[in-house]
């Protein structure tokens, strides 16, 4: 019950500080059929009409992290000329199911319902994800070519998943995995987890739009060289921030520039590529 008076009050403060920033989101529920309903947040710049669509990049964050934490990062950039589409990670609290060994289908699901806005560019879209997040957005932007350029920030992988081997998972990774995938003991993960790398490893050099990979160097709970295995593979790019820790963290306003950055480049480059 106290957990869904904090979400509440989270929700209300979130859309208390929105209005008095100026940088409005519109809280929006998706009713995916045999998975379940996905809260999220979209914010439309000002002037996006039919006429003039606007690209999107979609943020889904890890697995302690929110929709509304995405949006202060984001504030500086209120201006930038695309929509933002805010989720916490598959399995989250704002999410009414748990996370599968396929839940890309939400990512699916959501792109098919940005779809139908006239008002956003669906040639134009783009995804960001932040640890957890960031293994669904590689998913996702191999198997959906919808997603035209993504950043992986401090996404999971051979290395941090060395339970299919043995048990020395990180505690901090078995606690979220349990959480998030809804089993009652790490032995139940095991399956899980052959299976989330057997799935990323048969898709590491399947074509997709360019990767960003990025992430901390002295990584504390996902191990680095899973960032430098996804940012070295073929028309990817890799990006260590020297001296930093998961997703960035010591240095997050820079790495949140780098990733604006980045999404701006691929984001025009793409609008050239069809006004051309």
């Amino acid at each position: 019950m106290w957990k869904a008076k904090i979400n509440e009050r989270r929700k209300r403060t979130f859309h208390e500080w929105s209005k008095q920033a100026g940088f409005l989101f519109q809280e929006r529920t998706l009713n995916i059929p045999d998975v379940g309903r996905l809260r999220f947040l979209i914010s439309r710049p000002e002037g996006a009409d039919s006429r003039n669509p606007v690209p999107a990049l979609i943020f889904m964050n890890g697995s302690d992290g929110s929709a509304e934490e995405i949006a202060f990062s984001m504030l500086p950039y209120k201006s930038e000329p695309m929509a933002f589409v805010l989720m916490a990670v598959v399995g989250s609290v704002d999410c009414d199911f748990p996370m599968a060994t396929d839940s890309e289908r939400v990512t699916k699901a959501l792109i098919d319902a940005l779809e139908t806005l006239e008002w956003l560019d669906s040639k134009n879209i783009g995804m960001v994800g932040f640890s957890f997040g960031a293994y669904w957005t590689f998913i996702s932007a191999k198997t959906d070519s919808r997603i035209r350029y993504a950043v992986c920030n401090g996404m999971p992988f051979r290395h941090t998943f060395q339970m299919r081997t043995s048990f020395k998972l990180n505690p901090v990774i078995t606690d979220s995995l349990m959480s998030l995938f809804q089993v009652r003991h790490p032995f139940f993960l095991l399956k899980i987890i052959n299976t989330l790398v057997e799935r990323a490893d048969r898709l590491l050099y399947h074509p997709s739009g360019p990767i960003l990979a990025i992430n901390g160097d002295q990584d504390s709970i996902v191990d680095s060289r899973d960032t430098e295995i996804i940012g070295r593979a073929p028309g990817n790019q890799l990006l260590m921030l020297r001296n930093d820790d998961h997703c960035g963290l010591y240095k997050f306003d820079r790495m949140v520039k780098i990733l604006v950055a980045w999404a701006r480049r691929h984001s025009l480059n793409l609008r050239e590529t069809q006004l051309g």
